[in-house]
């Protein structure tokens, strides 16, 4: 190795001429070549996988197992391109499913056909989907109403005005009055504030049509009250 950085030495510092037109022509190619070579620090890279997320709210993990995660697994399994599929099941979140694909095809062609699969699946929805949603409110008398309110203390304040609007004389008057005659319990683990965001904000944020779960956490007590302060997350 020596010995052939020797030759090649002695030759440049023979042929200086030749030596320095070599040097100019590579450094030339190299000009060329950084100004043409189309390089990109973060290629785009298409990961062979497919997230699909089912959101769903009071129901356990059997429940949600059973209703969401089975027959989304048995629709998916129908797919011959994906290889492998994986799923997570949680009563607070729901279901997460991952499909995998093999590298090369067409990722947005499978995924408008897991789309169009998902879609064929029965779920239990959120919401009437209705036009006039007055329609139903309309048509329950008072017992059901507040056998509602009963079951979800946040019910009665989650219809809008225009519902209310569409009450009947006869149950407004009676909803209305099982609403003056409760009383607030105030136990050892409620303060002020929990009770504002309990029966105010909470409700007001799952009538927003994006939202889909609001969760209130503990947290810190009021200066001179005992108990847990709610926090929505």
């Amino acid at each position: 190795m020596k010995f052939l950085i020797d030759k090649i030495t002695r030759l440049s510092l023979k042929f200086r001429a030749v030596t320095l037109i070599l040097v100019c022509i590579l450094m030339g190619f190299g000009v060329i070549a950084w100004t043409r070579l189309n390089q990109e620090l973060l290629p785009p890279i298409e990961i062979p996988q497919t997230i699909i997320l089912t959101q769903t709210s009071g129901m356990t993990a059997e429940q949600v197992l059973k209703i969401v995660t089975e027959p989304l697994e048995a629709r998916l399994s129908q797919i011959d391109d994906l290889i492998n599929i994986q799923t997570q099941t949680q009563s607070a979140i729901g279901s997460l499913a991952i499909a995998f694909n093999d590298f090369g095809l067409d990722q947005v062609a499978l995924q408008a056909e897991i789309r169009r699969a998902t879609e064929e699946i029965w779920l239990p929805l959120r919401s009437l989907q209705t036009d006039q949603p007055a329609d139903y409110i309309q048509q329950l008398n008072a017992d059901v109403l507040l056998f509602l309110a009963e079951a979800d203390g946040n019910f009665l304040f989650q219809i809008s005005p225009e519902l209310w609007t569409s009450l009947s004389d006869e149950v407004l008057i009676q909803v209305l009055a099982y609403m003056a005659s409760q009383q607030e319990e105030l136990a050892s683990t409620s303060n002020a504030l929990q009770r504002l965001v309990d029966k105010e904000i909470a409700p007001q944020l799952l009538t927003i049509n994006e939202v889909v779960r609001v969760e209130i956490m503990g947290g810190e007590s009021l200066p001179g009250e005992e108990g847990v302060v709610a926090e929505v997350v």
